[in-house]
């Protein structure tokens, strides 16, 4: 029962980046253990520039079980660990839900999982995520409350943006919901990283 780092380096292009990844790696996984109590997760660092937030040069994904997290570089970036570490903690929030609950099957339920995850980065580094800074449209938000619990909905609309919906809306807007309800309750993100989503959404 561990949390590991594997870091994909054969070419050796993280070179540069190898003790930002090993303090912010660290510096994330005692936050994790102390906070969430989340285990048996291997992390993968690797350089993949596409997989990578443009304005950050890093980014992250978990698998569905939980298990495994891949954060994803631009290694033509000088990285330091205060820019890696909010990452590892938003996608080891992500661990600890999905372990116990799966991948959401529904814009509620990934409304909820990223807002959570999102609103766990804020409370530890006390700065708000980028993706959340999204200024909301009263329309947009009357139309995901008509889809909450819609099961074949588009992600990557809601998450990333299309010509009908603004870049990063379901972070935003899952954060909004989170923010409210844990300020409401006065509970923290690592708390409520296991509350079902339905809760969350009814407010």
């Amino acid at each position: 029962m561990s949390i590991n780092l594997h870091i994909l380096n054969a070419d050796g292009t993280l070179d540069g980046s190898l003790k930002a990844i090993n303090d912010a790696f660290n510096d994330a996984r005692k936050t994790a253990i102390k906070r969430l109590s989340v285990d048996d997760v291997d992390i993968v660092f690797r350089n993949a520039p596409s997989f990578a937030i443009p304005e950050l040069k890093v980014g992250g994904f978990t698998t569905d079980d939980g298990y495994c997290i891949y954060i994803s570089l631009d290694a033509k970036k000088d990285f330091k660990s205060a820019t890696i570490y909010p990452q590892l903690l938003h996608e080891l929030h992500h661990a600890k839900r999905f372990q116990s609950q799966g991948w959401p099957q529904d814009l509620a339920g990934n409304l909820v999982s990223e807002g959570l995850a999102c609103l766990f980065e804020e409370e530890e580094t006390k700065e708000r995520p980028i993706y959340t800074r999204l200024k909301l449209a009263e329309n947009d938000i009357e139309r995901a409350k008509k889809h909450f619990f819609d099961s074949g909905y588009n992600h990557d609309e809601w998450f990333f943006g299309t010509k009908n919906l603004p870049r990063w809306f379901g972070y935003a807007y899952g954060y909004q919901l989170c923010k409210d309800y844990s300020t409401k309750i006065k509970k923290s993100s690592a708390e409520l990283v296991l509350i079902s989503e339905k809760i969350i959404a009814k407010g």
